[in-house]
């Protein structure tokens, strides 16, 4: 059953003052793109009160782009309607009388229903044999656009080499490249109530990058310092490297991961001190990651308080001062 709002009136004397109440206007709304559309603000109050409206801070005035929809109408049409009327809207309400003076305001988040546009430009991958890809799907689109993938003209559902994710407008196809034949085209469709939109991602075979070498250069208290190298391929050069570490002893899937881009010094921070660990790389080119590295096994520094700093110089003062004195006793 819907339910209305009524208002509030309070009673002065001999008089009836009813407040500002923007009843049940909705504080989301819609606008259809390239038509006309209307934004609803239901508002009562005694004395009546007086309507403006402004977008994303500033007053709105009447004209070939804004209009009331009539004289006792507070609601505003906003004409050929693009993607740059989205925004923040608000429906402001004055009551001026020698018995009452108020002001309220509705903020109002309006949305453009629009037709998929793509987010991005990506429309080639790389991977290898036994290696595994992304293939990324973004757009604009409201309502939310829906998605599917295709390859050969097939329907691609999720199996042991194939899983989809959407969500918010994005769609990933994850492939582990199985054999040769996953190479190809492959056609992502998007597609809302109000059109479809069409890309083909080609997936080319690429080259598997170079095991690198990864060794420590300088230990720390809390981190360590890395000296990673990998051979290049000449057609698809290293990027980056993705490290794991963990504590000795622990097992791999325990084990923290940092990506950093090619540098010539990698830090590995926020370690616990006196602590052993064990790292490994993976070289990381445009087709994906490489097998992992040889285990480097380093132990973080301990930390030396500032007591034992005191007490260690103290003893070594008294030392020398004792064989200063039986030095000097020995020469008398």
């Amino acid at each position: 059953m819907w339910l209305r709002k009524v208002p509030v009136i309070i009673k002065t004397g001999q008089e009836n003052q009813e407040e500002i109440d923007f009843l049940d206007t909705p504080t989301i709304q819609y606008l259809e793109e390239g038509f006309d559309s209307e934004l609803i603000c239901d508002i009562t109050g005694d004395p009546e009160p007086t309507v403006t409206w402004s977008f994303e801070g500033k007053k709105i005035s009447y004209g070939d782009k804004y209009a009331k929809v009539s004289e006792t109408s507070n609601n505003l049409i906003v004409s050929n309607v693009t993607l740059k009327d989205a925004g923040a809207y608000a429906c402001k309400a004055v009551q001026v009388s020698p018995r009452i003076t108020e002001m309220k305001d509705l903020p109002i988040d309006v949305k453009v229903h629009h037709k998929p546009l793509w987010n991005d430009d990506k429309t080639k991958a790389y991977s290898f044999v036994d290696g595994s890809v992304n293939l990324t799907c973004e757009v604009k689109a409201e309502p939310e656009a829906n998605f599917t993938w295709t390859k050969d003209n097939g329907v691609i559902y999720p199996s042991d080499s194939a899983q989809i994710f959407n969500d918010n407008n994005t769609s990933i196809l994850q492939l582990k490249v199985n054999d040769s034949r996953m190479f190809g085209d492959y056609l992502c469709i998007a597609q809302n109530k109000l059109g479809t939109l069409e890309r083909v991602i080609i997936l080319q075979q690429g080259e598997k990058p170079a095991v690198p070498t990864a060794k420590v250069t300088v230990e720390g208290v809390d981190r360590l310092e890395l000296s990673i190298d990998a051979k290049n391929h000449p057609e698809m050069p290293i990027v980056g490297y993705r490290v794991q570490y963990k504590e000795a002893g622990e097992d791999w899937s325990q084990a923290q991961s940092t990506y950093f881009k090619k540098a010539s010094i990698y830090v590995l921070e926020n370690l616990k001190n006196d602590t052993p660990y064990v790292l490994r790389a993976a070289s990381k080119n445009a087709a994906g990651l490489s097998d992992y590295s040889v285990e480097v096994t380093k132990r973080t520094e301990k930390i030396i308080s500032s007591a034992s700093t005191s007490a260690s110089f103290s003893i070594s003062s008294c030392v020398a001062l004792l064989l200063f004195l039986l030095v000097s006793a020995s020469l008398l």
